[in-house]
């Protein structure tokens, strides 16, 4: 972008995008001061109407926290689940905030052990559809301004 003259524009959490009937808000990361980069991740609500998203990063419990603690609306339809579903993340704290129908956890094959089993089980627990990427392949969602559903999961 630097080549083309344009400089970036840190985003911070308060501020909103919107592009036709779609707002883009972001909600985190509520500081800029953490040790763990991870947690610098953007976190951002989408929104079409009566429909939303939340877009987590590869934050943390720590900034999950303090978005939580901030007040930010983080109700959603779908929550695309942090890190992987890592253990230190998606607690049954967070999930009570979201209140998601659907949890995408993106994941492929690696060596932590993600998703941990303690994420999914706080998901099944909630009565949350997970959908997991690495056995569904890629997955599509239809928003129609009042419902969000699936399109292609068995």
């Amino acid at each position: 972008m630097k080549d083309k003259g344009i400089e970036p524009e840190p985003l911070t959490a308060g501020e909103a995008l919107e592009v036709g009937d779609v707002q883009l808000q972001v909600i985190g990361p509520v500081k800029s001061n953490y040790q763990n980069q991870d947690d610098q991740s953007l976190v951002i609500r989408f929104v079409h109407w009566e429909d939303h998203i939340l877009f987590a990063g590869n934050e943390g419990q720590e900034a999950q926290e303090d978005i939580i603690a901030a007040g930010y609306d983080m109700a959603a339809d779908v929550l695309k689940v942090s890190n992987h579903g890592h253990v230190s993340v998606t607690s049954t704290k967070l999930i009570n905030e979201i209140k998601p129908n659907y949890a995408v956890i993106s994941v492929g094959v690696n060596d932590e052990g993600d998703p941990a089993p303690i994420v999914v089980q706080n998901l099944e627990a909630s009565g949350i559809q997970i959908v997991q990427l690495n056995r569904v392949g890629t997955t599509l969602f239809n928003s129609d301004v009042k419902n969000v559903t699936l399109l292609n999961f068995d």
